[in-house]
């Protein structure tokens, strides 16, 4: 699929560990020691990945989930974690944006 391609990203300084995200996409997102989201290492990519992740988006009652563009990039101190899950079509829009 030609597209751009969108990382799961959590914003560890908003999740409050409710664990929603984990329930909805848990080959995606685990939870860490505390309660906390984390992206997984290894993890599917593709349509169907892409689907969970919006949901998982969707459903975070802190908004602690995005879908960005860009390729995955290490993680440095006090950025948020994240990973590519899937390509779009830069003609849809329907992701949540920050």
């Amino acid at each position: 699929m030609d597209g751009e391609k969108l990382r799961l990203v959590v914003d560890g300084g908003r999740c409050d560990g409710h664990g929603v995200c984990a329930l909805v996409a848990p080959e995606l997102i685990s939870l860490d020691d505390w309660g906390y989201a984390q992206v997984e290492e290894s993890h599917p990519q593709g349509p169907r990945a892409l689907a969970r992740a919006r949901r998982a988006v969707h459903s975070c009652p802190a908004a602690a989930l995005s879908l960005r563009p860009g390729e995955s990039a290490p993680h440095q101190a006090g950025a948020p974690r994240g990973d590519v899950v899937g390509e779009m079509s830069t003609e849809k829009t329907s992701m949540r944006e920050t």
